[in-house]
């Protein structure tokens, strides 16, 4: 049987960042504590390789330049959602031990994040995320959420709220004529979190096309759906509008519009 292991370049440069940050998160407090490195063990062995113990690089000169290498070809090839994902991964380990207030995690994790053109803000909200997600379901199930096989909506229902909070997300996102990286990122954890592993493949750009299929996916909806399904997708887009601290009149319009071709009395 073949042994798991990134099948390019760029995957691999990521599993190297995660490896070499990951052990200098796990000895910023000047020692390696077993249960953080088993969970890097774990993250490692779940996401990329087979073999995950090959990938932990204890001799720090060696570390240092694996590390500078991988980030060089991320930075090359990969896009904003492979800097996040190592950020992500971080700080999941960072979190082991019950909290992130470490002032030496906080800062192996912050200058990965620099070295990756992360915004500082973006890399907030990923550990606010993180914090979240272990704190509801504790530390094994997000460590789960690295596994490979995708999350997608099992139906035709699922897929049209995702669909109708992606798009209309979008909207009241791109109100002030632009969706900046971190209105993007918001949207982007907020479908990662509910629907997909694949979240920027639900980002409709175009706004022709968006329209099309947002309403294509409330007609759905509308035929298939309760009215708990419109309520739950009125919600999430109320978050995004509250999202950058203002809730101005277009984007509320752009929710009343959304809540009216539902059908909606109250919103």
């Amino acid at each position: 049987m073949n042994k798991k292991y990134p099948q390019n370049k760029l995957d691999e440069a990521v599993m190297r960042v995660v490896a070499c940050a990951g052990l200098d998160v796990v000895a910023a407090d000047q020692k390696l504590a077993d249960r953080e490195l088993g969970m890097l063990v774990l993250i490692l062995q779940r996401t990329f390789t087979d073999d995950p113990k090959a990938e932990l690089v204890l001799e720090q000169e060696k570390r240092e330049a694996r590390l500078r290498d991988a980030i060089v070809i991320v930075n090359k090839e990969g896009e904003e959602r492979h800097g996040i994902f190592i950020v992500s991964r971080l700080a999941l380990l960072a979190h082991v031990d019950g909290k992130f207030d470490s002032e030496g995690e906080n800062s192996v994790i912050m200058d990965i994040a620099a070295k990756l053109a992360l915004d500082s803000a973006i890399v907030r909200t990923i550990a606010d995320e993180v914090a979240q997600e272990v704190a509801t379901s504790g530390i094994n199930s997000v460590t789960d959420s690295t596994r490979l096989p995708k999350r997608y909506p099992k139906n035709k229902l699922d897929e049209a709220v995702m669909r109708v909070v992606a798009c209309a997300g979008w909207d009241v996102l791109d109100i002030d004529k632009g969706v900046d990286k971190l209105e993007r990122e918001t949207l982007r954890l907020k479908l990662y979190k509910l629907f997909t592993d694949d979240p920027e493949a639900e980002f409709v750009t175009n706004r022709e096309e968006r329209e099309i299929r947002l309403r294509d996916a409330i007609a759905i909806i509308n035929s298939e759906g309760k009215d708990e399904h419109k309520y739950f997708v009125v919600d999430h887009l109320t978050q995004l509008a509250f999202a950058d601290d203002l809730s101005v009149a277009a984007e509320n319009a752009v929710i009343a519009d959304v809540a009216l071709k539902f059908g909606l009395s109250r919103v």
